[in-house]
């Protein structure tokens, strides 16, 4: 009789920049293989997170090496719905991994990073290309993700992100929540639809393609905004405008924009709505109304804000203070959309 080999473990030595693919069913945890155990970084490493270690590496895992390329996929034997492989890698090794289940990511400086899940987690994370696809889960950053170019796709999903800094930043998004901490990418760029945006310390040239009904909340924005919504209700704090800013909303629903002293002083305004009212203090400033129009300074600056909103706009200065405390900033005007 044939007897399988029993192991808890597989190690593999594979080159220190592997360029590794995983097709799985399972869930993975994925971090740098220990460098004081390896300090070449040429070894990698599967085992299962079973405190019992009663699972069998051999018989769920088949793992492939030949030359930079790994291959990791399963057997053809059944594996627990809730089984999870710890993956240990070389640090800057290359992964391209789909699987139906989750991805846990930490600590990894890789070329490319290409990762397709229900759930996915990463932790301090650098990439010059980074591509999260997530569908009917989540995907969750904490720490840094820093990349040169950052895409991703979520369906049926949420986004959450701490800390993003690259070049570009893409997120394509239908149905979901969206919250960004920070963003200091030279350009983000988002399409969404029927989307919760919560963006926070936005920086540079960002573009928002909003569809369907959702709200858009910003807090801290600081660079250039072109935005093209749909029935979206706009809750915007603005801390510095740069170059040409444009906001076009067609939603019916009442919305805020605060504007920070910076911006008041040093950037054109024009605003058109249906319905428009001012803080109290922008009418001290060189304004100019004309029906559905205002005018705050000359469009000779080098700053440009230009406002089209289908409904209600309540324009208002944003205090030294809120500029200064995104978290707990409280709108000086209380809106509910309507039905709300």
């Amino acid at each position: 009789m044939f007897l399988r080999r029993f192991s808890t473990q597989i190690i593999k030595d594979v080159n220190p920049f592997s360029k590794i693919k995983i097709d799985s069913r399972i869930s993975y945890k994925i971090k740098p293989f220990d460098l004081f155990e390896c300090q070449d970084s040429n070894k990698l490493r599967a085992s299962f997170d079973d405190p019992n270690k009663t699972e069998n590496v051999d018989k769920f895992l088949k793992i492939n090496v030949k030359n930079e390329h790994v291959e990791i996929h399963d057997t053809d034997a059944a594996s627990p719905a809730n089984l999870n492989c710890i993956l240990e890698v070389p640090v800057k090794s290359d992964l391209t991994i789909k699987t139906k289940n989750d991805v846990t990511l930490s600590d990894l400086y890789s070329d490319l990073l290409d990762i397709e899940a229900k759930n996915i987690h990463v932790k301090n994370l650098h990439g010059t290309e980074v591509k999260l696809t997530s569908k009917n889960g989540q995907i969750t950053s904490e720490g840094l993700l820093l990349g040169k170019q950052i895409r991703l796709f979520l369906e049926n999903s949420n986004l959450s992100l701490d800390r993003i800094q690259g070049e570009k930043l893409i997120i394509k998004q239908l149905n979901g929540n969206v919250k960004i901490s920070s963003c200091y990418s030279t350009f983000s760029q988002f399409d969404c639809t029927n989307s919760d945006l919560n963006l926070k310390n936005m920086h540079k040239l960002c573009h928002i393609n909003a569809h369907g009904k959702g709200n858009l909340t910003m807090h801290g924005f600081s660079g250039t905004l072109i935005a093209d919504l749909e029935d979206y209700l706009l809750n915007l704090q603005f801390s510095e405008l740069l170059q040409r800013s444009k906001i076009t909303c067609k939603s019916e629903r009442p919305s805020v924009i605060n504007l920070a002293s910076q911006i008041l002083e040093n950037c054109y305004v024009k605003m058109r709505a249906i319905k428009m009212s001012l803080d109290e203090e922008l009418t001290k400033l060189n304004l100019s109304t004309n029906g559905e129009h205002i005018r705050i300074n000359d469009r000779t600056f080098a700053n440009h804000l230009r406002i089209y909103h289908a409904n209600e706009v309540k324009l208002g200065k944003l205090s030294w203070e809120d500029a200064f405390n995104f978290n707990g900033i409280e709108n000086k005007f209380k809106l509910k959309s309507k039905g709300q």
